[in-house]
């Protein structure tokens, strides 16, 4: 009888063993979803404060990727500085929980990983705010803040020179190639011509269609990827980097331009918000005024 007995047990544990399926992903405790995909022996996990070196992936849900920071990022990863959480379970709150070595699958609401991670409301038009995106992260390396800005100060001065060089020698080429290149404050415009002659105007309320792209040509932002313009208020604060801002002030409407912004008219030794610009990285804007309505 007893034989019989764990037996029927035996055969029960193994059933329930048998049909129990690993799941898609788990969450967090404050419920952002994820998966692994690499598990690190290493024990060495982030503080808040500190800055991580990641290779990161950007997909719609079904599998679309419309980042990957080894074509996109001149440096061919980004540079993430982990902060608090805007919001409980945000991106950051699962960025914290990784150790160095991990790779791991973020599911994440677009407008959640847009207005609280890179500090953007305009969401893409081909991502769908009801649907979670998919953002893959491997994390490379962890500094400390003190490590950090010891090693971006002994990098400066190299990333100085480095695009010191690289600006002046596409300002040569552009030169070569096109009858003027107009110098507006450390910036450099090539202007085509417009048979509109009207000056765009300190309050003029523009539509601009246009992409940012590295001196490589990768392009990291583009409204007509977007399917449609952004409009700006000429003059209006934090609405565009300086250079571009000083640059539309020598064009009209119904006019195209292409315009070269060095880091410090730009986005600085800093970079962008969520490090999509690394520090000391110049900027190459295709833009289009669009005509007035």
């Amino acid at each position: 009888m007893i034989r019989f007995l764990t037996f029927g047990i035996f055969i029960i544990i193994f059933f329930t063993f048998c049909t129990r399926k690993t799941p898609d992903y788990y969450t967090t405790e404050h419920g952002l979803k994820y998966k692994y995909h690499d598990i690190s022996a290493n024990e060495v996990a982030p503080n808040r404060g500190d800055y991580l070196t990641v290779y990161m992936q950007w997909k719609t849900k079904n599998d679309s990727i419309f980042y990957d920071s080894k074509n996109s990022s001149p440096i061919g990863v980004d540079i993430i500085k982990l902060g608090k959480p805007k919001h409980l379970g945000g991106i950051e709150e699962g960025i914290a929980k990784l150790k160095k070595g991990d790779s791991v699958s973020f599911f994440i609401s677009p407008d959640r990983f847009y207005e609280d991670y890179l500090n953007q409301n305009n969401l893409p038009n081909f991502l769908n705010k009801e649907e979670e995106m998919i953002i893959t992260i491997r994390l490379l390396e962890i500094e400390s803040p003190t490590e950090y800005k010891l090693d971006l100060v002994n990098k400066s001065e190299q990333l100085e020179l480095n695009e010191l060089r690289a600006v002046s020698e596409l300002v040569k080429q552009w030169k070569q190639e096109n009858d003027s290149v107009i110098e507006v404050d450390g910036s450099f415009v090539v202007l085509e011509k417009s048979l509109d002659t009207t000056r765009l105007k300190y309050g003029n309320i523009i539509n601009l269609d246009y992409e940012a792209s590295f001196l490589n040509d990768v392009v990291f932002y583009s409204t007509y990827k977007n399917g449609s313009p952004d409009e700006f208020q000429i003059g209006k604060e934090a609405q565009m980097v300086q250079g571009l801002k000083k640059a539309l002030s020598k064009m009209t409407y119904n006019q195209k331009a292409k315009v070269l912004v060095p880091s410090y008219q730009g986005f600085g030794s800093n970079g962008s918000a969520g490090k999509l610009v690394p520090p000391y990285t110049p900027i190459i804007y295709k833009v289009s005024v669009l005509p007035r309505e």
